[in-house]
């Protein structure tokens, strides 16, 4: 016998007690069916579609440490360029944190200066954690650094689907209190995206 567990969305398990090969194989056909029928495959798999092959637009999440000030800043930073591209219907922007440590807060208040002094339009908004839903509904999960690349690895895998938005960290300017610089690199780093996307679609 076999004890089987049932992934919870937070990242735990719980056991649903010790059950038969036979039970164990037939449980995990649901899974599979559950995964495919809701699109949560990962890239690559057989019954796999892109969010981008099922509508007209892309989903992207920018991920940082707590969401509070340079995941948020990309968001709205790439939404400013999208619209000014023309390009607003093609993408679905978000972000979120690798921790859960600001849940709720608003984006930090320098943060929101400097996209202020910038014109860069941002709405009000709540700090959260990547939800698995999140994850494998959204065709890119954009890490600010390092560190946030190796949280979305460590929980998600290798996938295909996480990369950087830079070569480079996006130093946390929670730390440096050096939100320009933040800002010149998020900018940089979504303008080489937002072209290299826009130019993908259209060939």
């Amino acid at each position: 016998n076999t004890e089987v567990k049932h992934p919870r969305a937070d990242g735990t398990a719980v056991s649903c007690g010790r059950v038969g090969r036979c039970q164990v194989f037939f449980y995990h056909c649901i899974l599979l069916f559950r995964q495919v029928i809701t699109y949560r495959l990962p890239p690559g798999s057989f019954f796999y579609l892109s969010y981008s092959d099922r509508f007209s637009s892309m989903r992207i999440i920018f991920v940082c440490h707590g969401n509070i000030c340079r995941s948020p800043m990309a968001e709205f930073i790439f939404r400013n360029l999208a619209d000014k591209s023309g390009l607003s219907s093609s993408f679905d922007i978000s972000s979120a944190g690798v921790s859960s440590e600001e849940t709720g807060n608003d984006i930090y208040p320098p943060a929101k200066r400097t996209l202020r002094a910038h014109g860069i339009p941002f709405s009000s908004h709540r700090a959260h954690r990547i939800t698995d839903d999140e994850f494998f509904s959204c065709d890119l999960a954009v890490a600010l650094d390092s560190s946030n690349l190796r949280a979305l690895q460590r929980r998600f895998g290798m996938d295909g689907r996480i990369r950087m938005l830079l070569d480079r960290d996006v130093e946390d300017p929670w730390y440096t209190d050096d939100f320009e610089t933040a800002y010149r690199d998020i900018l940089s780093g979504c303008t080489e995206l937002i072209s290299s996307l826009a130019s993908g679609r259209k060939s």
